[in-house]
């Protein structure tokens, strides 16, 4: 495995994702990982996930916005290493294209 994500902390109609990757991913690796997400919102019924990224993570950063996340909040120095924090969000049409 070199990749994975999951969805923890659901809240009505919203959930968090978790994303970990072991090597940069590849085009199909990131498609992939948009195919999962649209499932979740296809078999759960969410409206919105949300992740939160180091601004440091350059390579998380690039990743979730490919996959269709978008900037919500940023938050100055929030991140344990000092840099931004970045609340990211998706809904279902967020990620339909791509």
């Amino acid at each position: 495995v070199t990749a994975c994500c999951w969805l923890y902390d659901f809240e009505g109609k919203t959930a968090r994702i978790g994303f970990a990757a072991l090597e940069p991913l590849t085009r199909e690796m990131i498609r992939g990982f948009r195919a999962v997400v649209r499932g979740c919102f296809g078999r759960s019924g969410l409206v919105a996930i949300l992740g939160m990224v180091d601004g440091s993570n350059r390579a998380s950063l690039h990743v979730a916005r490919r996959v269709g996340f978008r900037e919500a909040v940023k938050i100055p120095a929030g991140a344990a290493d000092g840099s931004d924090l970045y609340v990211m969000i998706a809904n279902k049409e967020d990620v339909q294209n791509g």
